[in-house]
């Protein structure tokens, strides 16, 4: 299952309904506060709304200390509260079953006959109680929309809705449906209103609806109220929560990465939120065994890679207390009696991680080598490191990977998330600024073409990424799909030129 679109109306700078292609690399380049982080924010808040029902959202659950949202008021266009913020997800489903939520046998499998699907929510201000209201929430199927949820507005009143001459409900019960539908005139263009149990605004994750109109259940036949309930169910919450499930692994690393104290004493548990500043990167190398140890190490050391001039190691020490240590030197090290000996084995094991030089193995502590490798370091994590099942796609965010790194590590960091496309289910999702970054990657679409790759996995087709020039305009924020030929060329042109500041500072 991927991610293919975003479609965002009336978000942050975005008035007019905005649709973002996504690709397994894709990028957002454009001037500062142009609205390049618009689409992450989105992510963080669909990943409220569907896991939590948090419509009004400031903190989030991925974004930790970086990211606050602000609530409703500061997320819907210019301010304005009598406007609704819309939010529209498109998903493939060609590899991914949706979930079942009848433990019945039934003769048929909707989900053999879904390529795709689209959940769209809706989110309103309610003035008179202060709070954000889900006004809708609606699926398409195969590209037509099927079913939705649609609440008041002051979010007191739900009506479920299905469609009944969706081409896919037609391909199981056409004659039976198409009947149904002439013989009710109040039902306009297929729409019929459901009378039934356990559903909200947001639906109720992993459990079906309860169907109590048994005329509406009539038309599937003797087990009527089983396969409308089956029916409605998976094509309305089933989107939904597999568009959740796929949330849950959202990735986000922030723009400043934190440099861990000298101290730093590594947590036992994974913490997703401490990404957005980086320091889950330095968890990891603790966490993980030393074959993604090594892994990591040889991307930030190897000549034809990263080559920042260092490995990295975990050493393994014990902190001695004074008396044993006296005890030591006064018996000497082979001559440890039984009693010093114990205490030694009661000592717990530390574990410390070093940077170590490739041309004369000095070993250093990563507070030591300068800013540069701080913020490079969790980029490299946060790639190498997917948590992807074969269920889902794996989005990872990150801000301004190139940050305080030398234009020749910009460069090296493409084939990094070339490599890790064409190995794993991901999504890199980068705002940038870095014209070195696209330059490895045009480069590598043309040595695909030209069968001059130095190794299979930098292979890298147009399809594969999207470039995205973000401006802000006077009626809101422009984005600018940018596409690439098979020699690396731009087909489009670059809205004010192609980093044109180059052009003006040497000519």
């Amino acid at each position: 299952m991927s991610l293919t679109a975003i479609t965002l109306q009336n978000f942050k700078g975005i008035r007019d309904p905005i649709r973002i292609e996504m690709k397994p690399i894709t990028l957002l380049f454009g001037p500062n506060s142009a609205g390049k982080s618009t689409i992450v924010q989105a992510i963080h808040y669909a990943r409220e709304i569907l896991e939590r029902n948090n419509l009004n959202a400031d903190r989030t659950l991925y974004g930790g200390e970086v990211i606050n949202l602000g609530g409703f008021k500061n997320l819907v266009y210019r301010y304005n509260l009598n406007l609704p913020i819309m939010m529209q997800f498109d998903l493939d489903l060609s590899n991914v079953d949706l979930p079942e939520y009848s433990n019945q046998y039934l003769e048929i499998n909707l989900s053999e006959a879904i390529e795709t699907a689209w959940i769209k929510l809706t989110i309103k201000w309610h003035e008179l109680s202060q709070q954000a209201i889900l006004t809708a929430y609606e699926v398409g199927i195969n590209g037509v929309e099927i079913a939705k949820i649609i609440t008041s507005e002051e979010g007191q009143n739900h009506s479920l809705q299905g469609k009944l001459n969706h081409p896919l409900i037609l391909s199981f019960f056409s004659y039976d449906i198409e009947k149904y539908v002439e013989e009710h005139n109040q039902i306009i263009d297929g729409w019929v209103k459901v009378a039934a149990l356990n559903f909200a605004a947001l639906p109720k994750w992993g459990k079906s609806f309860e169907i109590i109109e048994t005329e509406l259940s009539s038309i599937f036949g003797e087990e009527g109220q089983i396969y409308s309930e089956y029916l409605l169910s998976q094509v309305t919450i089933g989107p939904g929560e597999r568009l959740r499930d796929m949330l849950r692994q959202f990735r986000y690393l922030g723009p400043i990465r934190k440099i861990p104290p000298r101290n730093f004493d590594p947590t036992l548990s994974p913490d997703e939120a401490s990404w957005a500043n980086g320091m889950a990167a330095w968890n990891t190398l603790y966490r993980k065994d030393q074959t993604f140890l090594e892994e990591v190490s040889q991307w930030m050391a190897e000549d034809n890679r990263i080559n920042t001039g260092y490995h990295l190691r975990i050493n393994q020490f014990v902190e001695l207390d004074i008396s044993l240590k006296d005890g030591i030197l006064l018996s000497g090290c082979d001559q440890i009696d039984n009693y010093t000996y114990s205490e030694l084995q009661k000592l717990p094991i530390h574990r410390r991680l070093v940077l170590v030089e490739k041309n004369n193995g000095l070993e250093v502590l990563p507070q030591d080598v300068g800013v540069g490798i701080s913020q490079l370091l969790p980029v490299v994590v946060a790639a190498l490191d997917t948590n992807s099942t074969e269920m889902f796609e794996y989005i990872v965010a990150i801000e301004q990977p190139e940050l305080h790194i030398h234009p020749a590590i910009q460069v090296a960091l493409g084939d990094i998330f070339i490599s890790q496309i064409n190995k794993t289910d991901m999504i890199f999702l980068l705002e940038t600024h870095s014209e070195n970054l696209l330059l490895r990657l045009l480069r590598r679409i043309r040595e695909t073409n030209d069968n001059e790759l130095p190794t299979e996995e930098l292979k890298l087709q147009p399809e594969q990424i999207s470039v995205i020039y973000v401006e802000q305009q006077n009626d809101g924020v422009k984005l600018s799909p940018l596409r690439v030929d098979e020699t690396g060329e731009f087909i489009d042109i670059w809205p004010q030129g192609f980093f044109e500041e180059r052009a003006e500072e040497l000519f």
